[in-house]
């Protein structure tokens, strides 16, 4: 067994939090143990017989792998199952401008709206990438500034948006990020 690569060790109030990238599984180890228990994550061989329950539950969380594993293959397939899933989500901010420049806000406000170029090349890009990529879930999601005072574009591209799926037997979903004053 080998330590994996994707272990990381944050410190967090008396103790640390042991995380491990892949898996997604974490634990807190206290001060007084986190030192002994990450160098038998790190040396699982030296430690196989002695502390072997404990060893088969991070192999079960991942934090130790098998010699053999290559983590990295583990990453390519989920990135791949994840792309192919089906499901496609596009953002589109359709101006920076915003009515209320709330004080917690960090953007900066731009008086900046979608071209009509780029409604253009946002139907083409909903047309090609859903069909390329045979999406059968496609979301689009509106954010700004303000999408509302961006209305006329917002509208067109999801009127597209819905219809090019209708017509393709897509599932079509749409939200937005607004303070819809």
């Amino acid at each position: 067994m080998k330590a994996s690569d994707y272990n990381y060790f944050i410190p967090y109030k008396d103790g640390h939090i042991f995380f491990n990238g892949i898996t997604k599984r974490f634990f807190l180890a206290s001060d007084k143990n986190h030192a002994k228990l990450m160098d038998i994550i790190s040396r699982p061989d030296d430690y196989r017989e002695k502390y072997a329950p404990f060893l088969e539950r991070m192999l079960v969380e991942g934090f130790v792998v098998e010699d053999d594993v290559q983590e990295m293959d583990i990453i390519r397939e989920e990135f791949d199952r994840k792309r192919n899933s089906g499901q496609y989500t596009l953002m589109v901010l359709p101006t920076y401008d915003c009515n209320l420049r709330c004080w917690y806000c960090i953007q900066e406000h731009q008086n900046m709206t979608l071209s009509d170029e780029t409604v253009a090349r946002i139907k083409k890009h909903i047309e090609k990438y859903l069909l390329e990529n045979e999406i059968k879930e496609f979301r689009l999601s509106w954010f700004g500034g303000e999408p509302l005072l961006a209305y006329r574009k917002l509208i067109e591209i999801t009127r597209f948006s819905k219809d090019f799926c209708e017509c393709h037997h897509i599932g079509f979903f749409s939200d937005m990020t607004t303070n819809s004053l």
